[in-house]
């Protein structure tokens, strides 16, 4: 039986119970013989019952009321385990001032508006800076589409199952500028600065169907790169070496511990 029908029944039987009770004792242990003094003890025991009755009312309300959020809970995760991606970045190529990785979606929904961040961190001057959002769209020989080059670089979405090669320019401010530049740019002003080594990690954000998250951010390992004056993007990805100093974690503001985040939780 259900927990609000007993909730109800409990309350009611409850309630003649005592209005019962109280018949029997106004007739045969009445304290009064004025009628008047009876009918103010009845009015009492049904104010009474009916208190009782409310209170079962607002029980079989307040049961109905969780069950009914357990079930919305219940919808709500189901909707996005139907619908929520689950990136993968199998591994990541550049080119000249373009980054190109290469993502699959082994989620249940699709990756949109997918965009690329580098983050930055020169550890010997606790100095961080990102790239702006760049954004991602299918290369021309990306096998994700079946279109023409020219189409496919409008298309920045990871279908279910989809597995693509998408590139995006990188552009990045300076330490003395928010002008965007080549990487070189910033690699130069590094250099200036007398920064020998810096670390960086690359974060891929998306957004989706799941109403409850915000963008997804998906964050790759951190690696470590020795500074040269205009490294290109081409040369940033392929010098940079996988590094396992968690603490750079703790003190970069602008990195995370690799895996997907969303901008609602732990941000």
């Amino acid at each position: 039986m259900r927990n609000d029908s007993i909730v109800m029944i409990a309350s009611v039987v409850g309630a003649i119970i005592f209005l019962g009770l109280s018949m029997i004792f106004l007739y045969d242990y009445s304290p009064f013989d004025s009628a008047g003094n009876n009918l103010q003890l009845l009015s009492i025991g049904l104010s009474f019952v009916t208190s009782v009755l409310l209170i079962g009312i607002y029980g079989v309300l307040a049961v109905k009321q969780d069950s009914q959020n357990n079930l919305q809970k219940r919808q709500q995760e189901l909707m996005e385990t139907n619908h929520e991606p689950l990136l993968q970045v199998l591994n990541v190529d550049s080119y000249s001032e373009f980054i190109w990785p290469k993502m699959r979606n082994v989620g249940n929904g699709p990756t949109k508006n997918m965009q690329v961040v580098m983050h930055f961190y020169a550890e010997n001057e606790n100095l961080e800076i990102s790239t702006e959002e760049s954004t991602l769209t299918h290369s021309a020989d990306s096998d994700a589409v079946n279109l023409s080059a020219e189409e496919a670089a409008e298309v920045g979405s990871l279908s279910p199952g989809e597995t693509g090669k998408l590139a995006g320019e990188v552009r990045t401010p300076r330490l003395k500028s928010d002008k965007p530049d080549p990487m070189g740019y910033l690699m130069s002003d590094f250099a200036d600065k007398d920064i020998s080594e810096v670390f960086y990690q690359i974060e891929i954000m998306y957004d989706h169907l799941v109403p409850t998250k915000d963008t997804g951010r998906h964050f790759l390992k951190i690696r470590e790169l020795d500074v040269r004056p205009e490294l290109s993007v081409n040369s940033v990805i392929k010098n940079g070496e996988k590094t396992d100093n968690g603490e750079i974690i703790d003190e970069a503001d602008n990195f995370r511990k690799p895996g997907t985040y969303y901008r609602d939780v732990e941000f």
